[in-house]
């Protein structure tokens, strides 16, 4: 009966995590009360009861953190400044801003929740179509979980197969920044059609931004730099 309320809220559609809690709450009714949940809470807390795991949720709490401070902020404003003269520069910026987030949170939905809430607008004042802003977005937010640190990649690591952390953080970095240099030729080539030309910004402004964005910037070296020497763990440096 456990295994058919499993695969009845499948089929309707419910999350397989819920599908599994119902399956194991008609479990702990059913059977012998002290023993079925003594072995269900056992289980349950030794699958979150793991300090690699940890990291997850301290990267995406990482990601939100910069949200609410004005980091995300920071950094936009300094990508800006290094690519906003580009063909189709703020379509760059939209890319060169996911890889920099992506070295703090290691999230695509983090990426895009951050990213997205701003540049899409933006992009659309600057005579960008919705939909192509949106893909954009969507696509630059795949680098978050390639380049470190990555939290796919912590759970392949730890759960999976057991290789090092720091080996596959370093493995990710060429192949995230070849994805955004790709992505950006693209929209350099076949969007640049789109953007309105960018108002000047005072020698000031400019100043300002860059001093502003240098430690945001400098965050993913100090995180994934701390890992790969082997000063902390992963979950540390989260």
């Amino acid at each position: 009966m456990v295994y058919v309320i499993l695969l009845a809220g499948l089929v309707i559609g419910l999350p397989v995590a819920f599908s599994i809690l119902a399956a194991l709450f008609y479990f702990m009714a059913v059977g012998e009360f002290p023993y079925t949940l003594r072995i269900v809470a056992t289980q349950m807390y030794g699958g979150m009861a793991s300090f690699p795991l940890l990291a997850i949720p301290l990267f995406i709490l990482a990601g939100e953190m910069m949200n609410a401070s004005g980091i995300t902020s920071r950094i936009i404003a300094f990508t800006t400044l290094l690519f906003g003269r580009f063909r189709a520069g703020l379509a760059v910026v939209n890319i060169w801003a996911s890889v920099v987030f992506a070295g703090l949170s290691g999230s695509a939905v983090a990426d895009t929740s951050a990213i997205g809430r701003i540049f899409i607008p933006e992009m659309e004042k600057r005579g960008y179509p919705r939909d192509f802003s949106a893909a954009v977005t969507a696509a630059s937010s795949v680098i978050g979980p390639i380049i470190p640190p990555s939290i796919p990649v912590i759970i392949y690591a730890l759960t999976v197969t057991g290789v090092s952390v720091p080996g596959l953080f370093l493995g990710g970095i060429g192949p995230g920044l070849l994805l955004a240099i790709l992505l950006s030729i693209y929209v350099m080539v076949f969007a640049g059609h789109f953007e309105k030309p960018p108002t000047e910004v005072s020698r000031t402004s400019k100043l300002n931004t860059l001093m502003q964005g240098i430690i945001p910037l400098f965050m993913p070296v100090f995180v994934v730099g701390s890992i790969l020497m082997g000063v902390v763990t992963p979950t540390e440096a989260a």
